[in-house]
């Protein structure tokens, strides 16, 4: 019987031996509290820095490989942090995902200035990315939204600064002096032309109040002063155009303001209705060796030089639109007062020391060809005689409108 206990109590020895020292080895004992620790990371999955120190350049080694895709999407994985929400003033991000590599550039620009650029349009990235580089990558709409520059040849020092191609000098480049003449001509009983000629601001308008109409000679008068007013006290009413020049972008602002004090006038009294006028102003620029124009209607503006005349505005008329001909061709497609908006065509020109400019309304087109008035601005040099002569010539072909010129010559100063 004490043999039998002897032996059973030695086979349990030698289990113990055997199995419970190298067990406790491997698994030691825990106390109450213990957190265990967590389970090792294989090395291929361990987190690295996306922007490795300033001294330390990245190893080219260490980018985790992916197959190049052309895709745009961006894939976010995970939330800004898993303890809190993310609020606005949050600086990063933690994403893992794709980034187009324009991004991937602007991050490491602050951080790793050596470091090389990537060629593929996607980069995988795991790590934290500034939270204002994130917001561009998630609005794609900013592509779009860039607005063009405007053209360098046609800025004002006033705009975005003077290009190199058109500069403001410190004085004056051209001499512009200016002589007006209207006359009411040998069928109307009354003169329904009006012409404005404001020097200190180099500006010149000639406006045709249309014939047939109730009010014509006032709405010419009103959309005159009207322009004299806005640039008298340098108040434009309206949106500015991106890209177009100051000076120019005021002329015709002062327009479609005239177009406004014409039509509420024309609204406040029915005898007064569908009231309007044509409209051309020009102003010059000294300093710059520039003009700029607009217009409405068919009254027109030409230049001389060389002994070649142009016409540099277009007529707003049917015939000009559609290339017909007969009694409807000059009838206009738009004029000053008659809506409550208008379509001003602006342009700008490059004054020459000797061009000659013309403005006038279409009581001197009607009778005289360009050709002839050609030859009266090339045959008298002198601009109040050559201003009479224009009007003078149209009483002699007939006279059967109005007629008003304005005559601008660019010497040098």
């Amino acid at each position: 019987m004490h043999w039998v206990a002897l032996i059973v109590a030695l086979t349990v020895v030698a289990l113990y031996l055997v199995w419970a020292e190298p067990w406790r080895k491997r698994r030691p004992a825990r106390r109450r509290g213990d957190v265990p620790p967590p389970p090792p990371i294989p090395a291929d999955l361990a987190p690295r820095e996306l922007n490795p120190p300033v001294s330390t350049p990245p190893d080219p080694s260490t980018e985790l490989p992916h197959p190049r895709e052309a895709s745009d999407e961006i894939t976010f994985v995970g939330k800004a942090s898993p303890a809190r929400p993310r609020e606005a003033h949050d600086d990063d991000i933690t994403m893992v995902g794709k980034v187009p590599a324009s991004i991937v550039a602007l991050s490491r620009s602050g951080e790793n200035p050596k470091a090389p650029p990537s060629d593929d349009e996607d980069m995988t990235l795991v790590g934290a990315v500034p939270h204002a580089l994130l917001g561009k990558a998630m609005r794609p709409e900013d592509k779009d939204t860039a607005r063009p520059p405007p053209a360098s040849d046609d800025l004002d020092v006033d705009v975005d600064g003077p290009p190199p191609s058109d500069p403001t000098g410190p004085q004056a480049r051209i001499l512009v002096t200016a002589v007006a003449c209207t006359d009411t001509g040998r069928r109307r009983a009354h003169n329904e032309d009006s012409y404005l000629s404001l020097d200190q601001f180099s500006l010149y308008v000639v406006a045709d109040g249309m014939g047939g109409y109730a009010g014509g000679d006032l709405a010419s008068q009103l959309a005159c002063e009207t322009v004299e007013r806005a640039f008298r006290t340098d108040r434009f009413e309206g949106e500015a155009v991106h890209g177009r020049p100051r000076r120019g972008d005021e002329l015709a602002r002062s327009i479609s303001m005239a177009n406004r004090a014409i039509f509420n006038v024309a609204q406040g009294d029915r005898k007064l209705e569908g009231m309007g006028t044509t409209i051309v102003a020009i102003r010059f620029s000294p300093n710059k060796q520039r003009a700029y124009y607009a217009h409405v209607g068919d009254s027109r503006l030409y230049r001389v030089r060389g002994g070649v005349m142009e016409q540099l505005t277009r007529d707003h008329t049917i015939g000009e639109a559609t290339g017909v001909t007969g009694p409807l061709a000059a009838r206009l497609t738009r004029a000053v007062g008659i809506a409550s908006l208008v379509e001003v065509e602006f342009s700008s020109d490059d004054p020459q020391i000797g061009d000659t400019y013309l403005l006038c309304s279409d009581g001197l087109t009607k009778m005289l060809s360009d050709d002839e008035v050609l030859d009266v601005l090339t045959e008298t040099r002198d601009l109040d005689k050559c201003a009479r002569r224009l009007v003078d010539a149209a009483n002699e072909h007939g006279g059967r409108d109005n007629v008003t010129v304005v005559l601008i010559q660019i010497a040098s100063p």
